[in-house]
C-alpha cells in the first residue's frame, strides 16, 4: 500500500511537470542516458558554442589541424600571406596617422601593431614569431623598415640645402678642378658631419625621434633593413650622387660660357666643339633618365635652364 502511494506520487509529479510545459528534474531514457540539450530560443543549437576562427588563421590557413599536415614550403607560403597582409595594414595605419589632424596627440613612441593584432586576433608575440620565421624580422622591425622608406628623401632634401650653402646651385660657380670635383662628396659629407657634431638638434636620439623611431639603434637598423646601409653610409652615397651631378653641371656651364663668349674664354674651347663630348652631353646620350631625374631633384643654376633645354 505504501509502495503504491509512492509510485502514484512520482507519477503525479511527472504529470504536473508535463502539464506546465517544463521538464522534470530527473529524467532517464530507456537506453539509460540523459536527453540531449535542447536548442535555444534562437534555434542556433550547439553551433553557437563553436569558437570563431581568428582572422589571421583565415588569411594564412594556419589552423591547428591544417598546420600539422603542412610541408615546410606550404608553411612558408601560408606565413607569407599573413606577412603581406600585415605589411598592407601597416601602410594603411601609417597613412591614416599622417592624415589624421589629431596625430600630434601620439608621441614618437606610438606604433599601430597592438591595434592591428586586435584586428587580426593574434597575440603580438605570436605575430613576431611568425614574421621572424619568414623574414628574420620581428613585427616592430617590419614597421621600422616601412617607416625608413621616407628617410632617403628626407636626407636628400637636407643634403641638397647643405650643398647649396657650400657651392650654390649646380653649375652656378664652376671653377674647381676635376680633382677637387671628385673629392666634392667628401667635402659635402665632412662639413655635414662637422655641423651635426656641434648642434644638439642633430644629436642621434633627437634625429631618430624626429624621423619616428624610438631610439637611434632602431633608426640605424631600419636603414640597414631598407637600404642595406647605415644612416651615415646613406648620407655618403647621397653626397657622392650630388657631387657627380655637380660635376656634370659644371661642364655644362663651361660649354655655355664658351658658346656665349668664345673670345673671352679660349681655354674652354674643348667644351664648345662639336660634337659635344662633355659629361652633360655624354649623360644625355647614355643615360638621359638619370640626368633628368637628378635635375628634377637638385635643380640647376638659373642661367643654365634655358641653355640646357635648347642644347638638349
Amino acid at each position: 500500500m505504501q509502495d503504491e502511494r509512492i509510485g502514484a506520487g512520482f507519477d503525479g509529479a511527472a504529470t504536473a511537470d508535463t502539464a506546465t510545459g517544463s521538464l522534470p528534474r530527473t529524467e532517464i531514457t530507456e537506453a539509460g542516458g540523459t536527453p540531449a540539450v535542447p536548442a535555444d530560443k534562437g534555434g542556433r543549437g550547439t553551433r553557437a558554442l563553436q569558437k570563431k576562427i581568428p582572422r589571421w588563421q583565415q588569411i594564412s590557413g594556419l589552423t591547428p589541424d591544417a598546420e600539422e599536415a603542412m610541408s615546410r614550403k606550404e608553411r612558408r607560403a601560408a606565413i607569407r600571406k599573413l606577412f603581406n597582409e600585415f605589411q598592407r595594414l601597416l601602410r594603411e595605419a601609417l597613412a591614416e596617422h599622417d592624415a589624421d589632424p589629431d596625430c600630434a596627440e601620439r608621441s614618437y613612441l606610438w606604433d599601430p601593431i597592438d591595434m592591428l593584432c586586435g584586428e587580426l586576433g593574434i597575440a603580438r608575440r605570436k605575430l613576431s614569431a611568425l614574421c621572424r620565421e619568414l623574414s628574420g624580422m620581428a613585427a616592430h622591425e617590419v614597421l621600422d623598415r616601412l617607416r625608413a622608406e621616407k628617410v632617403e628623401a628626407q636626407l636628400r632634401e637636407e643634403l641638397k640645402a647643405h650643398a647649396r650653402k657650400i657651392r650654390g646651385a649646380p653649375g652656378a660657380c664652376p671653377g674647381w678642378t676635376l680633382e677637387k670635383a671628385r673629392c666634392l662628396k667628401w667635402e659635402f659629407y665632412r662639413r655635414r658631419q662637422a655641423l651635426k657634431r656641434g648642434d644638439p638638434f642633430w644629436a642621434p636620439e633627437a634625429e631618430s625621434a624626429r624621423r619616428g623611431f624610438r631610439n637611434f639603434a632602431r633608426y640605424r637598423r631600419a636603414c640597414q633593413l631598407r637600404y642595406g646601409k647605415t644612416p651615415q653610409e646613406l648620407e655618403l652615397s647621397i653626397c657622392a650622387e650630388m657631387a657627380e651631378y655637380y660635376e656634370h653641371a659644371e661642364e655644362l656651364a663651361y660649354r655655355v660660357r664658351y658658346l656665349a663668349e668664345p673670345e673671352r674664354h679660349p681655354r674652354l674651347r674643348v667644351y664648345g666643339e662639336l660634337p659635344f663630348n662633355d659629361l652633360w652631353a655624354q649623360a644625355l646620350r647614355e643615360d638621359p633618365q638619370w640626368l633628368h631625374r637628378q635635375r628634377e631633384v637638385y635643380g640647376l643654376a638659373e642661367d643654365l635652364h634655358e641653355q640646357a633645354e635648347r642644347l638638349e
